[in-house]
């Protein structure tokens, strides 16, 4: 028979409380690094048509077998 390991349901608790802020952190964290990237290429087109610059080439179409092999 294993040895069990003796935890109480309150550090199980606590455990699973910290992991699911952690989790919640990371996604929140990359929410705010896709909005800002997504603004830097705003920002860029902006810039460029202003200054009469052709404007960045836009990521070429990928097929639905390409995005799932990614």
């Amino acid at each position: 028979m294993t040895p069990l390991l003796a935890i109480s349901s309150g550090t199980v608790a606590a455990i699973v409380a910290i992991v699911v802020i952690d989790l919640f952190a990371i996604f929140f964290g990359l929410s705010f690094a896709r909005s800002r990237k997504a603004q830097r290429q705003a920002e860029a087109a902006a810039s460029a048509a202003i200054l009469g610059e052709p404007a960045p080439p836009a990521p070429k179409p990928v097929s639905r077998r390409e995005f799932f092999r990614r």
